[in-house]
């Protein structure tokens, strides 16, 4: 649902699946271990099946589901022709919980004040524009709220292991950030430079006036 609004654009040239993660959304339990090279490979299976034979594909991820999408672009070889990945996670000392920073729902709310309270949490989080913030976004965040885990991303989003799967596909890879992804530790261009610097083969943009989502 994230991607809600880019499927029908990037269905104009491409055939376009935009899953959910494992345990996330509407999709089923998240398979054991929780870690990205992992449930990578659950998707690498995912990929053949539904684009069978050895023509490439394009694959995206955003926030936690980047570094699941960069593992399954290393796995793939070949198969993945380029990566996307989108407000990236799993970078080490570079990415910062805001989680805390966070109202929390409780049950004995008005609608209203719900609604009040995601379109907040989305300004602090996801959408940088507040005026971005329409009854669409917050219908979607407060759906996924509401849809239960069962995948711990946590431990995915604060470790390095982006930078496992780059070592392999940095090279057919862009990373694209937000201007003020509040996520990136210390900024977003910061970041941006010292992965330049690590992998020089990286392609990087920073989206202007963009927060995370």
């Amino acid at each position: 649902k994230h991607w809600l609004r880019n499927i029908s654009f990037l269905a104009h040239d491409h055939r376009v699946f935009a899953a959910d993660l494992p345990g996330l959304g509407d999709s089923p339990a998240a398979p054991l271990p929780h870690t990205a090279p992992a449930l990578a490979r659950y998707f690498v299976q995912g990929v053949r099946q539904l684009d069978p034979g050895d023509r490439p594909v394009l694959l995206a991820g955003f926030s936690l589901g980047s570094s699941i999408t960069a593992h399954t672009a290393a796995l793939l070889g070949d198969k993945a022709g380029a990566t996307v990945v989108l407000g990236a996670s799993g970078m080490g000392s570079m990415w910062q919980n805001k989680t805390h920073e966070l109202t929390k729902l409780s049950r004995s709310m008005t609608l209203d004040q719900v609604r009040a309270i995601v379109r907040n949490n989305l300004a602090i989080s996801m959408i940088w524009d507040r005026a971005k913030i329409d009854d669409q976004a917050i219908d979607v965040q407060r759906k996924l709220l509401a849809q239960r885990r069962s995948l711990l991303g946590m431990p995915i989003s604060t470790s390095e292991t982006m930078f496992d799967a780059l070592d392999v596909v940095a090279g057919k890879t862009t990373m694209l950030f937000g201007e003020h992804d509040c996520y990136m530790s210390p900024d977003v261009a910061s970041c941006l430079q010292a992965m330049q610097q690590r992998y020089p083969e990286l392609t990087t943009r920073m989206i202007a006036g963009a927060g995370h989502w």
